[in-house]
């Protein structure tokens, strides 16, 4: 057996919940990273009492793309029909924070948006119905079809 399938070996959990009476069944596996994507996770994460927190990098501007906007948006993007908004959710974000990424939609791509409070601590970036044409035609070529519906784009 060779070294990368005994460490991806799935393996079966169980779990009895007394709530139920019932015992669960699970399986658990280890995955493999390339060294790039840890790279990728040392921008995007810090450590903070034995935990990753979510940051934005400090050079978001470099790397906000109309490609990695068009992922961003079919990861973390809604587009609200009744609207005509798109809503961008940044709920791991500082307020400081979005509106930095507020700041590069901006002056890059001069999309204007809005910090609104999804609840306390939590905060989502609102594109209004004017900007959405623009949104669209920034991201078309590049966000997957089958999540295009998240810009309001039909697939």
């Amino acid at each position: 057996m060779t070294r990368r399938s005994a460490a991806a070996a799935p393996k079966e959990v169980s779990q009895f919940l007394k709530s139920t009476g019932q015992t669960y069944l699970g399986y658990s596996f280890v995955t493999f990273t390339l060294p790039y994507f840890s790279k990728l996770h040392s921008k995007w994460y810090r450590k903070e009492n034995d935990r990753n927190i979510k940051v934005v990098p400090c050079n978001i501007a470099d790397l906000l793309t109309p490609i990695a906007l068009a992922y961003w948006l079919a990861g973390d993007g809604s587009y609200v029909k009744a609207k005509g908004i798109i809503q961008i959710s940044t709920y791991s974000f500082t307020p400081q924070e979005v509106d930095q990424l507020r700041s590069v939609l901006l002056d890059q791509f001069n999309i204007e948006s809005t910090r609104n409070v999804l609840r306390p601590g939590q905060y989502m970036i609102r594109i209004p119905k004017r900007e959405v044409p623009q949104v669209q035609q920034l991201v078309k070529a590049h966000i997957p079809p089958t999540m295009a519906s998240r810009v309001g784009l039909e697939s």
